[in-house]
């Protein structure tokens, strides 16, 4: 496991020198993500290599009741660009906060993924994996993982 995590690390920042270039003057998206977590998802570029991309779920359940709210700066790579589509990499660094009826907690994250982003049409699809450590109340280490679509709104 411990050879996995340092290849995977290895990979992400060798592929960090690779130059970023954006499908369109994309600004801000919004769609939906499933997985870990499930709800409503949202990106705002910050600039050609750079974005802030956030989550938001909730659980209206008989027995227990959540709201979760995540928001991660992303670090964006351009890994292939083909006619109909720019394939790039993220990674970055955020934060996760979960409250519910027995608990409430702070987490870290640290998005690793790809996105697939639509050349002639305003859509993005992505998927992440996400090294995840709770800090409050008690430290825990585990993964999450989602993948999701958004739609953006606005050009230059």
């Amino acid at each position: 496991m411990k050879k996995i995590f340092v290849l995977t690390f290895i990979v992400i920042c060798s592929i960090s020198v690779v130059d970023s270039a954006q499908a369109q003057d994309r600004k801000f998206g919004i769609g939906g993500i499933i997985g870990d977590p499930s709800g409503v998802t949202a990106k705002g570029w910050l600039s050609e290599s750079t974005a802030i991309a956030g989550a938001f779920s909730v659980n209206l359940g008989e027995d227990y009741s959540w709201f979760l709210l995540q928001a991660d700066f992303l670090k964006q790579n351009t890994l292939a660009v083909w006619e109909e589509a720019l394939l790039q990499s993220h990674f970055g660094g955020g934060l996760r906060v979960v409250s519910g009826d027995y608990s409430d907690y702070v987490a870290l994250r640290a998005p690793i993924g790809i996105d697939v982003n639509a050349i002639d049409a305003p859509v993005e699809v992505f998927m992440e994996v996400v090294p995840t450590i709770d800090v409050d109340p008690e430290i825990f280490f585990y993964f999450t993982g989602a993948m999701g679509f958004r739609y953006y709104f606005g050009s230059d």
